[in-house]
């Protein structure tokens, strides 16, 4: 699915054939990216020894810090980018351990259909 939908998703968001939109590190499908074993350590970790209240909290001081991180990229501060960067991959990790929460296959579902419908309302097949 990744491979064949990559051009969807650069059109999508109006990335060029040079950006990345996903790095492949292991077995781990997690939809739309690839994972490495030692993030879904932090998952599993996480899962196990947090109130999933916690969890969620915790998603939302992460996606506070994202939109910061945004803000300065935005303005051109120093260290912008790079501080982008780590806000999206702890988003990621957050949202991650959210769609095992919440249930990984009604999540991929919900992902599916509105990949679908954008595709269909951008007409890009």
């Amino acid at each position: 699915m990744i491979t064949k939908n990559k051009s969807i998703w650069r059109k999508l968001f109006g990335l060029s054939n040079d950006k990345h939109i996903y790095t492949q590190h292991s077995e781990h499908d997690m939809g739309l990216i690839k994972v490495n074993d030692d993030v879904m350590k932090t998952i599993d970790h996480r899962l196990i020894s947090q109130p999933h209240e916690d969890i969620i909290n915790h998603w939302h001081e992460e996606v506070g810090e994202l939109m910061q991180a945004i803000n300065k990229y935005r303005r051109h501060k120093p260290d912008a980018l790079e501080n982008l960067r780590e806000e999206i991959g702890d988003v990621l990790i957050m949202t991650l351990s959210l769609r095992e929460i919440f249930g990984r296959d009604l999540v991929d579902e919900q992902i599916q259909d509105k990949t679908q419908e954008k595709i269909k309302k951008h007409g890009l097949k």
